[in-house]
């Protein structure tokens, strides 16, 4: 437990590791904690640094951030942005912490490379930072809309994959063919939101999911996965291997075809 006390009028005590630790102890009925206390309010930026446990998630991550940037705007909004790039870790964590605020359930996980590759820390004051924070983050939102209602045509149309949603992305992303100069942000959101408005599902095959890091479920039904070995129910025993579709072996770059016995390793 890593507590911190600010030498300012407000006073008080930030957890920035052991939150958890410290509600649980308060249930059981603790009357006393043993924490490491820190004077240095400055310390507990740091937090993303200082966690040794287990690495945060991208949600979890882009919370902290934003966490932060606010508390850092509370203390003096006048300061650049730019001088807190190693408390802030990214600038795309920024964004996505103001979209996790306001969607509690979005996801992040499909968006976070594009805005990874065109966000910078700016030496704009903190707050005004914010702002353009907040602008594209309601770009994003407003993509991600358009994006799930693609995602729920395909899945009408019996295409069940968690992946579903990268692949939607990837396929209106225009950065995969630019290796220059890439665009600025605002103008690669509003690419991708006129590219998902075109988008059509009906030119959409099972295979061309298993690019996507996974083929659809409905088309793994007749299939046993193991750890180790991927065993067709239909030509076990009999027939070649090979038989096996296409979007299947391209989903799982590791298989080999052992034999002619329908065994697939």
């Amino acid at each position: 437990m890593a507590s911190f006390r600010s030498r300012r009028a407000w006073c008080g005590f930030w957890t920035p590791n052991g939150r958890h630790r410290l509600e649980a102890m308060r249930r059981l009925g603790a009357k006393s904690i043993t924490a490491l206390v820190i004077p240095e309010r400055e310390l507990a930026w740091q937090i993303l640094a200082l966690n040794t446990e287990k690495a945060h998630n991208l949600k979890e991550r882009s919370l902290e951030v934003i966490r932060i940037y606010r508390g850092l705007i509370d203390e003096d909004s006048s300061r650049p942005e730019s001088g807190f790039a190693f408390y802030l870790d990214q600038a795309a964590l920024v964004t996505l912490g103001v979209c996790y605020e306001r969607v509690t359930r979005f996801g992040g996980g499909a968006y976070h490379p594009i805005l990874r590759r065109l966000e910078d820390f700016s030496d704009e004051s903190l707050r005004s930072a914010l702002k353009q924070h907040e602008k594209r983050a309601t770009m994003v939102l407003e993509l991600e809309e358009k994006v799930a209602a693609v995602v729920k045509k395909l899945k009408e149309r019996g295409l069940a994959s968690p992946y579903l949603r990268s692949f939607v992305v990837t396929r209106i992303n225009p950065l995969r063919w630019i290796t220059g100069e890439p665009p600025p942000l605002e103008d690669a959101l509003k690419t991708m939101r006129e590219r998902v408005a075109k988008f059509n599902v009906e030119k959409i095959r099972p295979q061309d999911l298993a690019g996507a890091a996974g083929a659809p479920t409905t088309k793994l039904r007749r299939y046993k996965i193991t750890n180790d070995h991927l065993i067709s129910q239909k030509t076990r025993g009999a027939g070649p291997a090979t038989d096996l579709p296409s979007h299947l072996r391209r989903a799982c770059p590791y298989v080999r075809v052992l034999g002619s016995h329908g065994r697939v390793r």
